[in-house]
């Protein structure tokens, strides 16, 4: 908040809340709620809370602050001083109602926990070493939100759970060692957010301790997230999905299915077993957003089509889906990994202008185009999208894309009106040679472009600068060559004014840097990676004065730093990794290119550098974007 509705609401509380400084020395016997700003003061919390029979809220996980971030030696030492602080706290305030223990290190909860009977809230998400909650935990039957995000080793809730009446809050994201839901979760009633709903094993010898789909008929209440895992030990009773009842649940925004891929098989039985499973776990006509990952079935249920209100689907894994239904008003739609998918719109409608915002398309190798041509039909393979904002193609024999000396027949089409799209990546499309002018030309608002593993592609910067005028970040990984236009005259535009980062990784016959790079000013980032012909650096890299962080890795034949190194004085991180020549002319004090370097306040030299981990990192990036842009298209 602004810091002056802060203050007010800080005068308005009075000495009731209050936040504990590490230099200040204890609260006020009238203070009822404290949340601790650093672990300095926690192996003293009751000699600083005088009165802990008084106290109401406790908050006292430990914060992602940049300067617990940036050491990771103080981080782990935090949390060892956090080991010792839950059962201090159990002992001595048992009035408490909102007690925070994220990210404390616990490695257990203690049974003493059942005796903060007044707790309505409980976090103890992001403890990663808690792989059982005690059976105490059940009697908090006043407790309204239970939050266990991200701890991993989890495996099972109590199986009490059901007792806790007045639950509303489930929270388990992340939680991924969980095997099964306890049975009887159906009578909290009252519960709105169960963020993930795992089905075990069925093992009809032992009695009924694992939750089934039947205990999701009473909670109608649920809302936003629910994902139900483990729809694989469903499929031979699929008509027990009905009693699940998810057409009743209104307040729903997101369902995620999932079977686990791998445990289905080709027989005919098993497909139809998937198929009416699907039909009988239709959800309310309100629902946004759906994802079906590792179902078994050739066609998708009857109801999909019908959900008017639809925005993103996601499908994944369906290793024998076929037919996708037409969604003339969806704005996200992500496929990967469908092994037998054809046609994306297997109908023979055609969407000529659709509001689709959100497009990728990641392994896909039977894809043939939008949708099925017939012989007297001249239109486009794939439909245009002039509202696209996103769009991602991995692995797809063929796309909209040019390859060799000619034009795809959709190219003219899906890629003849992007004028809003902000990202594309382009990824392991084997047969794209080249990027066609036609299409730079409609790139204007192009933030993002992201060139991946298109062993075949040559790549020149000239045209990219030129037409893409938006440009704000360009990765290129292991493309066939990367064209340096040394003759060009610089006269096609003014270029990017806002390219700010640029990755250059594993081109083998790359010498030197593209020329056009001198009079892009804004370049604030350029990373250099496993390009074992590159030579040398050019002297107007000390034109690029904007350049804050400079990386070059596994650049062996590197051997020195041109003298225009000097005049880049905004260069704030310098990394020099797998350059072994380049690493000792760099030496603090001592190498010969130290002078050119010695202003660098933040100086790495020596250690690995992995593409993998490049890669990883711009896949992360790639994601964040698209979780950016579903955010826009919820909203």
């Amino acid at each position: 908040m602004h810091d002056l509705i802060h203050d007010l609401a800080q005068s308005v509380a009075g000495e009731e809340c209050t936040i504990l400084y590490p230099d200040r020395e204890k609260v006020v016997g009238r203070t009822r709620h404290v949340a601790f700003h650093s672990s300095d003061s926690l192996p003293d919390i009751p000699a600083l809370l005088p009165k802990p029979n008084k106290m109401r809220t406790l908050l006292l996980g430990i914060p992602i602050l940049p300067n617990l971030c940036d050491d990771l030696t103080l981080y782990n030492a935090v949390l060892e001083l956090n080991k010792p602080v839950s059962n201090t706290l159990i002992s001595s305030f048992k009035c408490l109602r909102a007690l925070n223990l994220s990210r404390s290190s616990i490695q257990k909860v203690p049974n003493s926990i059942g005796k903060l009977v007044h707790l309505r809230f409980l976090d103890l998400s992001r403890n990663e070493d808690i792989k059982l909650l005690p059976a105490s935990i059940t009697k908090l039957q006043n407790l309204h939100t239970l939050k266990l995000e991200y701890c991993f080793k989890l495996t099972a809730l109590p199986e009490d759970t059901r007792n806790l009446i007045s639950l509303r809050h489930l929270v388990l994201g992340g939680c991924n060692s969980l095997t099964h839901m306890p049975y009887g979760l159906g009578k909290l009633t009252a519960l709105q957010t169960l963020s993930l709903y795992i089905l075990g094993q069925k093992k009809s010898s032992l009695p009924k301790t694992k939750g089934g789909l039947g205990d999701l008929d009473g909670l109608d209440e649920l809302r936003e997230v629910l994902r139900i895992k483990g729809l694989e030990h469903s499929r031979s009773s699929p008509l027990e999905a009905k009693a699940a009842n998810l057409e009743r649940k209104r307040h729903l925004q997101w369902l995620k299915l999932e079977w686990d891929p791998e445990s289905s098989d080709e027989s005919d039985k098993a497909i139809a077993n998937d198929e009416q499973l699907l039909q009988n776990l239709r959800p309310h006509l309100n629902l946004k957003f759906l994802t079906i990952d590792g179902y078994a079935g050739v066609t998708l249920s009857s109801w999909v089509p019908s959900l008017s209100n639809l925005t993103v689907i996601v499908i994944e894994n369906c290793k024998w889906l076929q037919h996708i239904p037409p969604f003339p008003l969806l704005r996200g739609l992500y496929l990967k990994n469908l092994n037998e998918l054809e046609y994306i719109s297997n109908d023979g409608s055609y969407v000529s202008s659709s509001p689709l915002k959100i497009l990728t398309l990641i392994d896909l190798p039977k894809l043939r185009g939008w949708r099925k041509m017939r012989e007297t039909d001249h239109l486009p393979l794939f439909p245009s999208f002039p509202s696209l904002s996103y769009l991602c193609i991995e692995n797809c024999p063929i796309m909209p894309l040019a390859t060799g000396n000619k034009t795809t027949p959709s190219s003219s089409s899906l890629l003849s009106d992007l004028s809003k799209l902000k990202h594309l990546y382009l990824v392991e499309l084997e047969q794209l040679e080249y990027l066609p002018l036609e299409w730079l030309q409609n790139l204007t608002s192009l933030k993002t472009l992201g060139i991946w593993d298109c062993r075949k592609m040559r790549i020149s910067i000239s045209p990219l600068f030129q037409h893409l005028t938006s440009l704000e970040n360009l990765s290129i990984l292991r493309c066939k060559e990367l064209i340096n236009n040394e003759n060009e005259d610089g006269a096609h535009g003014l270029g990017p004014t806002r390219f700010g980062h640029l990755s250059i990784v594993g081109i083998p016959n790359l010498v030197s840097l593209p020329r056009e790079l001198r009079d892009v000013t804004t370049l604030q980032g350029l990373q250099i990676m496993d390009c074992p012909s590159l030579v040398s650096l050019p002297e107007w890299i000390g034109d690029l004065t904007s350049l804050q962080e400079l990386e070059v890795i596994n650049c062996p034949n590197l051997i020195s730093f041109p003298e225009g190194m000097r005049r880049v004085t905004s260069l704030g991180r310098l990394t020099i990794t797998e350059c072994r020549c380049l690493e000792e002319r760099c030496e603090q004090g001592t190498g010969e290119d130290w002078p050119k370097t010695a202003h660098v306040p933040n100086f790495h030299n020596g250690g690995d550098g992995h593409l993998k981990d490049w890669k990883a990192s711009q896949t992360r990036q790639m994601y964040q974007e698209l979780y950016k842009v579903l955010h826009i298209v919820a909203s």
